[in-house]
């Protein structure tokens, strides 16, 4: 017995070398200030839902409404329902959370491509939903369609740079931010009055799509040696 533990000691041995895999480092470039931005909009989205409050009429014309777009065409709808909501809770808690996810994909995408990504997992998430309910009736607005969005560009971005380890066991990798994600999915996005799952499960898929299919941000190059000698004198 006492040689058979030692061999399947030997062989856990063997197998646990290198492991867990080391992560695959991007030179990222340094982007300060990435809060701004989400301060923008986490402030344009507070500022909309005091006009909605006045009786602006802006729900029932920029609301998702499944018939609305594909019957009538009304296709501004799957953005302009991004940034309206139902009630002053719901509007705080996306304003809070949109800040600090929006934050996080910024500073891993960029500024410009990091927005443009969002509002892609945002529009194609709320796409997706609709057509799923249509030729019923389906009628959503808020913000936290583009917040899993981002939740799942953060993790599909992650997923990639695990796929792109040479480690023989870099699958097990690439499934930690996989269930990370949907951890946050499952317990912030699938529970409570009034939460459109569909909505937030697509928008989680399409952002977690275009996290690992979007190609790497430029890497930042390090100052020439002259001006950073220069600049220590």
């Amino acid at each position: 017995m006492l040689a058979v533990a030692r061999e399947q000691l030997a062989k856990y041995d063997c197998e646990s070398l290198d492991w867990p895999p080391k992560p695959v480092e991007e030179n990222l470039p340094s982007r300060p200030g990435e809060l701004l931005t989400p301060l923008l909009w986490s402030a344009t989205l507070l500022a909309i839902f005091r006009g909605q409050l006045n009786g602006s009429g802006w729900a029932d014309a920029g609301a998702m409404d499944a018939e609305a777009l594909f019957r009538h065409g009304e296709w501004w709808r799957p953005f302009t329902a991004l940034f309206l909501h139902a009630d002053a809770g719901h509007a705080l808690s996306n304003a809070l959370s949109g800040l600090f996810i929006f934050a996080g994909v910024l500073t891993t995408f960029g500024r410009g491509r990091g927005w443009l990504l969002l509002a892609l997992a945002a529009i194609l998430g709320n796409l997706s939903v609709a057509a799923i309910n249509f030729p019923g009736p389906y009628h959503s607005l808020g913000a936290s369609t583009a917040i899993f969005a981002g939740v799942g560009l953060l993790a599909g971005r992650a997923i990639r740079i695990a796929a792109r380890s040479d480690h023989p066991h870099r699958w097990r990798a690439m499934f930690v931010p996989l269930a990370a994600g949907l951890t946050v999915l499952g317990l912030y996005g699938a529970g409570g009055l009034q939460i459109d799952v569909g909505a937030h499960a697509t928008g989680f898929t399409a952002g977690l799509a275009l996290g690992f299919l979007a190609p790497p941000p430029p890497p930042a190059h390090p100052a020439p040696v002259d001006a950073r000698l220069s600049s220590n004198r």
